[in-house]
């Protein structure tokens, strides 16, 4: 079996800590489905051998991973009433609800103040990548906005039902939670999340603000969003995915297609390689893409993976691999921590300044450190420091 095959592999022991845990065979077999999935045109009328998912662990492993949707593309039109398939129409449904958030948005709020905006993640790679279906599961809407519009963004969303959706904020003025978060997120009755972003990274270091950066237009569903120009959109994603190291198959599926399409194009990967080093993002994106190609052989079931090329690959098979309850105590453990990079694959120096030099711009915690102050940030640089030093001892002590 391949479990047999690769389980004393050095790499791989990490996944879960000792030889007796090797790589699942159902994160292969699943691997292998999204990899065939890439290389097919998305069609429900493509004719698909039927495939059964009884097992327990490998329905646990779709549902919680949520690529519900890509199993019932790959099973066909024909595929059963079962658990995934109930996932996968709930899914859709509430996808779509999203996206009828997002034009209802577009439509009464950022065309008409004509507010420069940019969809991000889920809703245009719905579009981009997989036809405007709905058949990637996405959990929210991400909108990124200049910072001088995002109360007016809030604003607007508050008149619609919307509330912020995290208990610290709910008693706090809205000019508050809009000077100090770096991302206001908010939710309706319907559990609508939508996510106002004021950078596209959490303490603004990397990426150039809204303002500098390229917009295209994307179609989901027969409607025009506005969404981040490539280079940024791939270079985005691999960031952002990185931060959260692939715990979900939702993302390795959009991995796996951006890879694809660099792979049959060496100009387009090049000019991304090329502005991924101004951002200091280079090892970022050259990780990805050989985590691309790890998971490419991984679900071939090769025998000759003697060690993972990319340093994602051990953790991202950790976390798919994981169940409820070790992905419950990771989340904990993070919980403690300002996630802000900590983890970051970054070693230029231009990139570590820049980090540094943003960690002394004080934000939330230091507001819940001394709540009078109100918005005024000036007052909030004695304590930054302090908060710091906190965050660095409590990194150690969980670390």
């Amino acid at each position: 079996m391949i479990d047999e095959q690769i389980a004393g592999r050095p790499i791989l022991r990490s996944l879960g800590g000792e030889p007796g845990r090797p790589v699942k065979k159902e994160v292969i077999a699943l691997l292998g489905i999204l990899h065939e999935l890439a290389n097919v045109p998305y069609s429900t009328e493509q004719d698909r051998e039927s495939v059964s998912f009884s097992d327990e662990k490998l329905t646990e492993l779709v549902i919680r991973n949520r690529i519900a949707g890509f199993v019932c593309e790959y099973r066909g039109r024909d595929s059963q009433d079962d658990e995934i398939a109930r996932e996968a129409q709930l899914q859709r449904r509430l996808s779509f609800a999203r996206f009828l958030e997002a034009r209802k948005l577009v439509q009464d709020h950022l065309a008409p103040a004509n507010i420069r905006h940019a969809f991000l993640k889920g809703l245009v790679l719905d579009g981009t990548l997989y036809g405007g279906r709905f058949i990637r599961q996405t959990s929210d809407i991400d909108l990124l906005v200049g910072s001088k519009d995002l109360r007016g963004v809030v604003s607007y969303l508050e008149t619609r039902g919307f509330r912020p959706s995290h208990e610290r904020w709910r008693d706090d003025p809205i000019d508050i939670y809009c000077e100090y978060a770096s991302v206001v997120e908010m939710i309706n009755e319907s559990g609508v999340v939508i996510e106002v972003h004021r950078s596209l990274d959490q303490s603004g270091v990397i990426f150039p603000a809204l303002k500098d950066l390229p917009i295209q237009e994307s179609t989901v569903a027969g409607t025009t969003f506005a969404s981040l120009a490539e280079p940024f959109n791939s270079i985005f994603i691999f960031f952002h995915h990185s931060r959260h190291q692939w715990s979900c198959l939702h993302w390795v599926m959009d991995l796996i297609l951006i890879a694809k399409s660099l792979s049959a194009d060496p100009d387009a990967q090049e000019m991304l390689l090329s502005q991924a080093r101004s951002l200091g993002l280079e090892k970022t994106v050259r990780e990805s893409l050989l985590l691309a190609e790890d998971l490419r052989i991984l679900a071939g079931r090769a025998d000759s993976l003697a060690m993972f090329k990319s340093r994602f690959s051990a953790s991202c098979l950790k976390y798919i691999s994981s169940d409820f309850s070790e992905l419950a105590e990771l989340k904990r453990l993070e919980m403690h921590i300002e996630p802000d990079f900590h983890f970051a694959w970054q070693e230029e120096r231009l990139y570590r300044l820049r980090y540094w030099i943003s960690r002394f711009r004080p934000g939330e915690n230091d507001y819940r450190l001394a709540p009078w102050v109100g918005t005024n940030r000036w007052l909030l640089y004695p304590i930054r420091p302090l908060t710091v030093i906190l965050n660095l001892f409590m990194r150690r002590a969980v670390g």
